[in-house]
C-alpha cells in the first residue's frame, strides 16, 4: 500500500533537512560495517536521526548493500516504553515494497512457462469478473505495471488486529460489481487490487497459499528466514510496535498480503536487492532469469504526459520507478519501490549497475515512504561519491525563479480552474495583484496560499515565496492536468507531479442527491477487529464551493469526487489521472439495507444515521448479511450486552468510548454517542438497559 501526501513545499523542506545534516555532521564511529563506506555510514546515521526527530517516527532501521552483501546496518529509536532500541533482526512492515515479492513470484511462473505476461488474467483466475466487459482485456502485465484500469484499492478489512483470511475473496466479490475506470492498458495508475489479483494468480497456478509459496520459493532460498506475513499472530518482541505519547498502539495486521503484507528487516531485504543486482541469482541460487529481472526493470508506462522533465513514477513491473530521477540526474540508473501502511513505512532503492542498494524501514504514524525514499536517495549518492562513481554529492539547485514576464490572457485562462484528484482538490484563480493564487480544499473551504504564482520566461507560474515551486498545465487523454514542477528528493533536480484533473461545473444536483448532502452514514461491513474502528468510520457527502454538479465523498480511507448524473441511485467515478492521484476511486451506489437507503462505496456499505434506533432493552439479531447493528445513545445509559458477539461505543465527538465482548458485564454508554453491535449472521445479542 502506498499513499503520497503532496503539498507545494513539503518536498523542498525534506530535501533541505537531509542535505543540511549530511553536509554539516562530522564523522561518527563505525557502526558495524567493518569500515566499508565509513563516510556514508556516518552521513546515513546522522540523516536518519534528523528524519526521526522531524517526523516523530518511533523507530527506524536501515542498511547499505554493496555488491552481494550488506556492509552496514543500524537501528534508531525505541520499541518499548523503557527505550529499548530495535535490533537488526526486529521485523518492520514494508508496506507496498511487498509488491516486489509478488512480482518476483509471478515472474518465476513466467520463467517456468506456466504464465504469459500478455495473456488475459481470466486465463488463470477463471472466476475473476467485473461489471465492465472490457475486464477480459486485462493481462498479467497490466496487473504488475498498474495499467489494468481497476478502481484501485479495497480497504475494507485490509488492516486488522488479528489475521483475516477472507480478504482475497472479498476483493474478488467487490470487483465483480465494480466498473473499470480506464481502458485496460491505456494508463498506469497506482493499484493495490492489481497486486492482490497477482497473489491470487500465484495461488491458482501453484496450488499453494500465497504466503507459503513466497516463503518456499523466494524467502527461504534467499536466506530471508525472519521475513514473514502475519497470517498467524506475531510473537511479542519480534516486531517494532508504534510508540506514541499515549502509549503503544495495538498491532496492525496487513491482510493485503501480495500488495503490502510482508514484514522483514533491511538486511534480509538487502538480499533481495542483491539478487536483482546479480541478474536473478544470489550465492549460487537462481530466483529469476536475467531476462525476467531486465523486464521488471524496463519502463512499462503505456504513455505519459509531456511534462518537460523527470517524473517521480516511471513504472516497471512492480517498481515505482525504473528511472529514479535523483540518480538519473547524476547519470546513474536507479530502481525504487516505496511502501506505507498505517503504522509502517519503507524505501527500497537499488542501483543495478553500481551494485549499491539502500533499504530503510520505520514505524510511526507521521512518517511516510516519500521521506524515506529521499533519505535513501541521499545515502545512495553519498555511497556513489565515496566509491568514486560520481565526483561528489550534488548540491541543491538554486531556488531562483526565471525572469518575470507578463502573462497572456490565454495563459491565465489555461491554468485558472478547479483540479480534482483522489482525496484532494486544488483551485487556481487570478490574483488581483497579478499572477494566480493556489488554493487547497480542506475542512469544507478553500484555503489560499497568500503568495501568488507569477508568469516567468520559461512559461510556468513560479511561487513568489521563494520555494522554487512552479505550476503549469499539460494536456493528455483528452483532459487538462495541473502539474507541479519543483525541486525534489535531495534538491539537486526538478520533478513533475500531476496534481489533478481540471473539472468544470455541470448541471446542478438532482433533488434526491441534494437531500443527501446533510446526511451521515455509518459503516456496517467493516469487521470488528479492523483498525478503522479506532475512529468512527463514517461517510458524508458535500459539494465543493464554486464547483456545482459533483459530489465529494468523504469516507474513512478513500475520499474522492463522483459524478451523480448517471441516476439518482448511482454516482460514478470519472477522474482519469496518471500514476498517483487517480488511484483509489470508486462508484457511489444507493442500496437498500436494514430497511433504509444505504450507501456502498470503496467496498464498504454505510447505513444512514437517521435510520438508527435508540438503544433499549431488546434482543438484537445480526442479519443474514452479517452487517453491524447500530444504536444511538440519547442519554447516558448503563447496559449489559450478552451473546456471541462484541460491541463498540463512541462518544458524541465520535471518539472511541469503549469496546468489548458481549459477556454480560455492565457497559456505560455516553450521552449523544453511538453503539455498534457485531456478530455472525443469525447471532442474537441481548441488550438490557440497567439504568
Amino acid at each position: 500500500m502506498k499513499l503520497h501526501r503532496l503539498t507545494v513545499t513539503s518536498t523542498v523542506a525534506t530535501a533541505a533537512l537531509v542535505l543540511s545534516v549530511i553536509a554539516t555532521t562530522p564523522a561518527l564511529a563505525d557502526t558495524g560495517g567493518k569500515g566499508a563506506l565509513p563516510k556514508t555510514q556516518a552521513a546515513a546515521l546522522a540523516a536518519a536521526d534528523a528524519v526521526m526527530q522531524k517526523t516523530g517516527a518511533s523507530s527506524m532501521t536501515l542498511a547499505i548493500v554493496d555488491g552481494t552483501r550488506t556492509v552496514w546496518a543500524s537501528t534508531l529509536g525505541a520499541v518499548d516504553a523503557a527505550g529499548t532500541k530495535p535490533s537488526t533482526s526486529t521485523l518492520f512492515g514494508i508496506g507496498s515494497v511487498s509488491k516486489m515479492l509478488a512480482t518476483t513470484a509471478v515472474m518465476q511462473l513466467v520463467d517456468a512457462g506456466r504464465v504469459s505476461l500478455d495473456a488475459p488474467v481470466t486465463d488463470y483466475i477463471t472466476d475473476f469478473r467485473m461489471a465492465s466487459p472490457e475486464y477480459r482485456q486485462i493481462t498479467v502485465r497490466m496487473l504488475l505495471d498498474h495499467s489494468a484500469g481497476l478502481p484501485g484499492s479495497d480497504y475494507e478489512n485490509a488492516f486488522t488486529s488479528t489475521p483475516f483470511a477472507g480478504y482475497e475473496q472479498q476483493v474478488l466479490d467487490t470487483l465483480a460489481t465494480s466498473r473499470l475506470k480506464t481502458t485496460p492498458g491505456s494508463m498506469s495508475v497506482y493499484c493495490n487490487d492489481c497486486f492482490t489479483l497477482a497473489g491470487i494468480l500465484v495461488e491458482r497456478m501453484t496450488g499453494k497459499p500465497y504466503a507459503d509459496y513466497v516463503s518456499e520459493r523466494i524467502l527461504q532460498p534467499l536466506g530471508m528466514n525472519l521475513s514473514r506475513y502475519a497470517t498467524t499472530p506475531l510473537a511479542e518482541g519480534t516486531f517494532a510496535p508504534v510508540l506514541t505519547d499515549s502509549g503503544t498502539l495495538p498491532v496492525e495486521v496487513t491482510n493485503v498480503l501480495a500488495s503490502g503484507g510482508l514484514l522483514s528487516t533491511p538486511q534480509e531485504m538487502g538480499r533481495l536487492a542483491a539478487m536483482f543486482m546479480n541478474g536473478g541469482t544470489l550465492d549460487g541460487v537462481r530466483i529469476l532469469s536475467p531476462a525476467a529481472v531486465k523486464e521488471m526493470g524496463r519502463s512499462q508506462l503505456p504513455t505519459t504526459l509531456v511534462t518537460a522533465g523527470p517524473a517521480q513514477f516511471v513504472y516497471g513491473l512492480g517498481w515505482d520507478s525504473v528511472a529514479e530521477a535523483g540518480l538519473a540526474a547524476v547519470g546513474v540508473d536507479g530502481w525504487v519501490k516505496g511502501g506505507d501502511t498505517g503504522q509502517y513505512h519503507a524505501a527500497f532503492t537499488v542501483l543495478p549497475q553500481a551494485d549499491i542498494a539502500v533499504v530503510i524501514q520505520a514505524a510511526g504514524m507521521t512518517v511516510d515512504s516519500g521521506t524515506l525514499e529521499t533519505l535513501a536517495q541521499r545515502i545512495a549518492l553519498s555511497a556513489l561519491a565515496e566509491k568514486g562513481v560520481i565526483a561528489e554529492v550534488p548540491e541543491p539547485l538554486p531556488l531562483t525563479a526565471p525572469r518575470a514576464v507578463p502573462a497572456t490572457q490565454a495563459q491565465t485562462d489555461a491554468i485558472t480552474g478547479t483540479y480534482l484528484g483522489q482525496g484532494i482538490a486544488f483551485q487556481v484563480t487570478p490574483s488581483p495583484a497579478g499572477g494566480v493564487l493556489f488554493s487547497l480544499y480542506r475542512g469544507g473551504e478553500w484555503i489560499t496560499h497568500p503568495e501568488p504564482f507569477t508568469m516567468r520566461s520559461d512559461g510556468k507560474y513560479w511561487s513568489t515565496a521563494g520555494t522554487g515551486a512552479a505550476l503549469t498545465v499539460s494536456r493528455g487523454w483528452g483532459h487538462t492536468y495541473l502539474v507541479l514542477n519543483a525541486p525534489a528528493g535531495s534538491g539537486h533536480y526538478r520533478d513533475n507531479t500531476v496534481l489533478g484533473q481540471k473539472v468544470t461545473s455541470v448541471d446542478a444536483l438532482s433533488p434526491a442527491w441534494q437531500q443527501r448532502l446533510s446526511g451521515t452514514w455509518l459503516d456496517v461491513t467493516e469487521r470488528p477487529e479492523s483498525v478503522l474502528w479506532q475512529a468512527l468510520p463514517t461517510l458524508t457527502l458535500a459539494e465543493l464551493p464554486g464547483l456545482s454538479g459533483y459530489l465529494w465523498v468523504a469516507d474513512a480511507l478513500a475520499p474522492a469526487p463522483v459524478d451523480p448524473h448517471t441516476s439518482d441511485s448511482v454516482a460514478t467515478m470519472f477522474l482519469a489521472i496518471p500514476v498517483a492521484l487517480g488511484r483509489d476511486l470508486s462508484d457511489l451506489e444507493v442500496v437498500p439495507c436494514a430497511g433504509a437507503e444505504c450507501m456502498r462505496f470503496a467496498g464498504g456499505t454505510y447505513r444512514p444515521l437517521s435510520s438508527v434506533p435508540a438503544v433499549s432493552t431488546a434482543d438484537v439479531t445480526i442479519g443474514s448479511d452479517g452487517f453491524a447493528q447500530w444504536r444511538t445513545i440519547p442519554a447516558a445509559t448503563t447496559v449489559t450486552i450478552t451473546g456471541p458477539g462484541s460491541w463498540k461505543a463512541y462518544a458524541a465527538d465520535k471518539s472511541p468510548a469503549g469496546a468489548g465482548a458481549a459477556d454480560g458485564a455492565s457497559v456505560s454508554l455516553p450521552a449523544g454517542g453511538l453503539l455498534a453491535l457485531f456478530g455472525a449472521p443469525g447471532d442474537v445479542l441481548k441488550v438490557r438497559v440497567v439504568s
